[in-house]
């Protein structure tokens, strides 16, 4: 079972959740702040299963041998509650009803706290909001309520008045290098791509490590975007339809081609293959640098950047990988 001591990164928030156990003064009303795959759920998980542990020791962390801990390990335990919702998009009143406000006055039945985690936070309609306010304003002494988003804005001010919020930070690259080598066991050139791609990420670093097709799409991209100059458009919509098919995320493809065009505008630059990200692939990278001028990689990485945004706003995927695709060859003559 993880410990405090196992969160990468993150110091102050770590020796802030660690001392308010040692305080025996949990922080009840919490946001826990940070863009997806950066560790939200797991700092909010050991910090929920250590106020329930029964060790001396839970400042360090759950100790994973009491009758608690294995009770949280086995997602039993009747004084830990995750709020469900139906809907993928949307948390609702009726949600926020079921799971926290009509069950926030009953007494924890083992532990000395009650302890109430909302994951995807930022997906509370103004209603489901509205619902929790009082109960925010006013909680039991023994109920702990952790909020997890992506965007602490997206909530009104008055709950954000009412919680302490903690903010995740983008980890160094060294501090990704060093999890990949010595806790994935991955090394050299995936894990500087890795690395790169994840921009202080972690969890997207460890998503495309462990990713059983990271070397097929790797390849795929690499090919692509080394003959995207010269595809017809029959080429660019076999090439859409092949994206589509693979299993993962379409943004995360989009940070390989993003890791990509930076090599290209810095071999440009500087003419150096020794400070490539993709230093294998050096022929690919200074053809399209010979071919592309600063504007049009400018161009390429705003691209990019708006795909981004037109995953996020739902768009449809193969949509979106066309347009990009089309800016991407309109930009590289």
């Amino acid at each position: 079972m993880h410990k405090f001591e196992d969160i990468i990164g993150q110091e102050r928030i770590r020796e802030t959740l660690a001392e308010s156990i040692r305080r025996d003064e949990p922080i009840q009303t919490l946001i826990i702040e940070g863009e997806t795959g950066s560790g939200k759920n797991f700092i909010a998980d050991i910090y929920a299963r250590a106020l329930l542990c029964e060790s001396d020791t839970r400042y360090e962390g759950p100790c994973g041998e009491c009758h608690s801990c294995r009770l949280t390990e086995s997602m039993s335990h009747p004084d830990l509650v995750r709020i469900m919702h139906e809907k993928p998009k949307t948390i609702g009143i009726d949600d926020v009803r079921t799971g926290l406000v009509n069950s926030i006055h009953t007494r924890p039945s083992l532990s000395k706290y009650r302890i109430y985690i909302i994951p995807d936070a930022e997906k509370m309609n103004p209603t489901a909001q509205n619902a929790i306010l009082k109960t925010i304003e006013e909680p039991p002494e023994y109920a702990v309520i952790i909020m997890l988003t992506t965007s602490a804005g997206s909530l009104i001010e008055t709950i954000r008045s009412r919680c302490q919020t903690l903010h995740l930070q983008p980890l160094p690259d060294s501090q990704i290098a060093a999890y990949l080598n010595d806790v994935l066991d991955v090394k050299g050139s995936k894990a500087e791509l890795c690395t790169a791609f994840a921009r202080g990420n972690i969890g997207r670093a460890r998503l495309l490590a462990l990713n059983e097709e990271y070397e097929e799409i790797r390849q795929s991209a690499v090919s692509l975007l080394s003959h995207i100059r010269e595809s017809d458009q029959l080429e660019l919509m076999n090439a859409v339809t092949e994206v589509g098919k693979w299993n993962m995320d379409p943004g995360d493809f989009l940070g390989i081609m993003t890791v990509w065009y930076r090599d290209v505008l810095l071999y440009k630059a500087v003419r150096d293959p020794d400070r490539l990200v993709f230093r294998n692939e050096t022929r690919g990278i200074k053809d399209a640098a010979d071919h592309i001028s600063y504007e049009g990689i400018e161009n390429i990485l705003n691209a990019l950047t708006k795909a981004k945004q037109r995953f996020r706003a739902n768009v449809t995927k193969d949509l979106v990988i066309e347009l990009l695709f089309l800016a991407i060859q309109e930009n590289s003559h």
